[in-house]
């Protein structure tokens, strides 16, 4: 009995001390909101990378330069970030969390790019839209005179030959 309070004593101690050891932050952990913006920076530039933009650069140098210029543009040091990323790595459930913001910011900027497409396009090649039940009663009514035509061809051919007879007859001018 003794040694089952000794072990529960000392798994609560356990408990507690590790429940502190995560409530205290080391100094150079950035704020949740400045880690996710740098993340997902980083993100995009991983995908440059990947995608094989400027690949007929040595591409190590290429994905390094880019990975720097992202570092430069954001005012972070590769050490802050790996140190940071480490940290936040440590807390999987928060990680999770982190990535679904930096997800959702991406699709964000993705839609937007999109729209800004659209809207470009739109301005350069105004879209026309013809409704389509239009068309469908436009094929209906070109067949409807298409059948009055060949009915009427037998009419149109007597008025073509009587003014063929017609021009053709001799004209008699009144003198002045």
């Amino acid at each position: 009995m003794k040694s089952a309070v000794f072990l529960g004593f000392i798994s609560l101690a356990t408990l507690i001390g590790c429940s502190q050891a995560e409530k205290e932050i080391p100094d150079y952990v950035w704020e949740e909101g400045r880690f996710v913006e740098v993340l997902t920076e980083f993100q995009k530039a991983e995908s440059v990378v990947r995608l094989g933009y400027g690949k007929s650069m040595d591409s190590l140098y290429a994905s390094d330069s880019i990975y720097q210029a992202v570092f430069d543009k954001l005012g972070v040091e590769e050490e802050a970030f790996d140190s940071n990323y480490q940290y936040y790595l440590s807390d999987p459930e928060r990680m999770e969390k982190i990535y679904d913001q930096v997800i959702t910011r991406l699709s964000e900027e993705a839609a937007a790019i999109e729209q800004r497409k659209e809207d470009e396009s739109a301005i350069e090649k105004p879209k026309k839209k013809k409704p389509k039940k239009v068309k469908a009663k436009n094929k209906k009514a070109e067949k409807k005179e298409e059948k009055k035509e060949d009915q009427d061809q037998p009419k149109k051919k007597k008025k073509k030959k009587a003014k063929e007879k017609e021009e053709n007859q001799p004209r008699e001018f009144e003198s002045i």
